[in-house]
């Protein structure tokens, strides 16, 4: 599993491990 840091839109800082959800930020962003 990749370990990357994401930041939401309203703000939120949060860590995901997992490629799908990275794939899944990257296309809602």
């Amino acid at each position: 599993p990749i370990e990357a840091e994401v930041r939401y839109r309203d703000g939120r800082m949060g860590t995901i491990k997992t490629t799908l959800n990275i794939k899944s930020v990257e296309g809602a962003v």
